[in-house]
């Protein structure tokens, strides 16, 4: 084991018993969902964001029906990346269930739409 890995193990060991200990009391299962929720509501700003910034970039592209025929092969793409964007956007205005996970273990078990949602 290198020293760069040791000191991940070591860094990973002591983030969890860190994370134990404030998760033994209601207040530090509160500290950590507001700190959490705090973090994500940055987080879904740049998002947001990103997809203002790409909504606004097609804007001002011309529609694929008026592409060049040589350009014409990259309309299913196009379309398909708007549809996977307004899934997205749509699995993001879902509510957030009303319980938070207790541990990034328990994230890891949500589905992609449920973690995007804990963003909001």
């Amino acid at each position: 084991m290198t020293s760069a890995e040791a000191a991940l193990s070591l860094e990973t060991a002591s983030y969890e018993e860190i994370e134990r200990a404030v998760m033994h009391t209601e207040r530090g299962r509160w500290f950590l969902a507001e700190h959490a929720r705090r973090a994500r509501a940055d987080d879904t700003a740049r998002v947001f964001a990103a997809i203002h910034r790409l909504e606004a970039m097609l804007a001002k592209t011309p529609a694929v029906a008026s592409l060049p025929q040589r350009d014409a092969h990259i309309a299913p793409s196009i379309d398909q990346l708007m549809q996977r964007l307004s899934d997205a956007i749509s699995d993001m205005n879902q509510p957030v269930p009303d319980h938070a996970p207790a541990t990034m273990a328990d994230i890891d078990l949500l589905s992609p739409a449920d973690r995007m949602r804990l963003f909001l």
